[in-house]
């Protein structure tokens, strides 16, 4: 058998899809049922494939013999197992039975292909793969040595910026900066190139220490920070007692403290531009939400911004399995089983979090249950009004909102912050007298 391919065995035609868009080459060798694989086990070996992805038709008990079987026959091949019921995201049992790691689609979908580009090789069998980074971390009248490129979200293309040989000038950083886009993208490959970059230029800043990390290594780990939050809150395969209640609340007040909150009335602006996403995947918009929720509640003065930052990324914890196409649409064409679901995810949110005996405050376990409510009453689930919403729900409402008229998202137009929050005050959703608090933190040439 020959080497340099995926294996891909039990695959539902989502996942297909997906991995088929990737390549440009005869990549895929796909198996549909245990079976098939059981009939070949004795065939492999390290070598043959650059990593075997174990599908979500594959049940639990299946692919945990798999997984003892391939780790044993070829323990140097990577292995990952893809599921898509949050139900079965128990990542510690399949790891210890030989996985790598284990991916809830869609929830996961960017880490999944990340994860295969970087265990595939030859650059030839893939097409160009785009990382954002943040412009933040660009120095004008620097070279960068790699290519950077805008994307253009109503057709979905990526067009080059500045090229790798040339310094960047200065107008091209401010024109972003005029325009308030806080992302640019560079080529998957180059990413080594832009963190050697990146690093250069922080040792250069603080008098050649080197302790500092870039905005974009900043959101990167904040992002692994939620992630390993959520897996750990939505495995049921592991029951918790008030101890292990008390490490998850510590890990989200840490989360909250070193992430999001410290040091942010300092630069509030740059920060709001800086949480502003490229990229919709659950835990870049868990935690782009928790830190634009408490930059605003910051920026009023509200007094309960850790509530606020909790609450922001936990409140859609139970939407983590939701397929991307519904999300994506709008709501009046969802199916009417999907829109009940999407109406009681609140309180299935908190729901989650009790069950691993994580106590919340009882404002934040409000803002998280009343964080779709609109101040107009035409809000969910309880269709509640004006000032009987909570300050930090609204606040929560308004951080949603405003993600996604400013984030870059595939056929979706991007707003300027300014016009984001008309936008907000048009649609009554939020407190007006709130909107217009938030717009006066917003610079006018914004």
């Amino acid at each position: 058998m020959a080497g340099g391919r995926i294996l891909l065995i039990g695959a539902d035609l989502e996942v297909q899809s997906l991995l088929k868009s990737l390549p440009e080459g005869p990549l895929l060798q796909q198996m549909e049922t245990f079976e098939e694989l059981e009939d070949s086990f004795e065939k492999f070996n390290d070598g043959q494939f650059y990593l075997i992805i174990m599908g979500s038709k594959i049940a639990d008990d299946q692919a945990l013999e798999a997984g003892q079987f391939l780790q044993f026959q070829c323990p140097a091949t990577p292995l990952y197992f893809i599921v898509k019921s949050k139900e079965r995201l128990a990542i510690k049992k399949f790891v210890k039975n030989g996985y790598k790691n284990v991916f809830l689609i869609p929830m996961d979908k960017d880490l999944l292909i990340r994860a295969i580009q970087e265990n595939v090789s030859d650059e030839k069998l893939y097409k160009r793969s785009y990382r954002p980074i943040k412009v933040m971390d660009i120095q004008s009248e620097t070279q960068l040595g790699f290519d950077t490129y805008i994307y253009l979200p109503l057709n979905g293309k990526y067009i080059k910026y500045t090229r790798a040989d040339a310094k960047i000038p200065t107008e091209k950083v401010e024109k972003l900066s005029k325009h308030s886009v806080s992302n640019i993208h560079v080529d998957q490959k180059d990413m080594d190139k832009f963190y050697e970059y990146t690093a250069s230029i922080l040792i250069a800043a603080n008098g050649g220490k080197g302790n500092e990390m870039s905005a974009t290594e900043r959101e990167e780990v904040l992002q692994g920070s939620v992630r390993k939050l959520f897996v750990n809150l939505l495995d049921t395969s592991e029951n918790a007692g008030y101890d292990e209640g008390k490490v998850f609340l510590n890990v989200c007040q840490n989360i909250v403290s070193k992430y999001i909150t410290n040091g942010r009335s300092n630069s509030w602006y740059k920060d709001l531009v800086r949480a502003i996403g490229t990229g919709t995947n659950g835990y870049n918009r868990a935690s782009s939400i928790s830190t634009i929720a408490s930059l605003f509640a910051i920026g009023i003065g509200l007094q309960t911004v850790g509530d606020v930052a909790i609450a922001g990324f936990l409140c859609d914890i139970s939407l983590a399995d939701v397929p991307e196409d519904i999300l994506e649409k709008d709501i009046n064409e969802w199916p009417e089983d999907f829109k009940k679901i999407y109406e009681t995810h609140p309180q299935t949110s908190v729901n989650i979090i009790k069950e691993k005996k994580m106590v919340l405050s009882p404002v934040c376990e409000k803002a998280i249950l009343q964080h779709h409510e609109e101040f107009s009453g035409k809000g969910f689930p309880r269709k509640m009004s004006g000032h009987k919403i909570s300050q930090e729900a609204q606040i929560i409402m308004l951080a949603e909102r405003f993600f996604d008229l400013t984030s870059t998202r595939p056929g979706h137009k991007t707003y300027p912050p300014l016009e984001a929050l008309d936008i907000i005050f048009k649609s009554a959703a939020v407190d007006f007298e709130l909107v217009s608090k938030a717009k006066k933190l917003i610079p006018k040439a914004a």
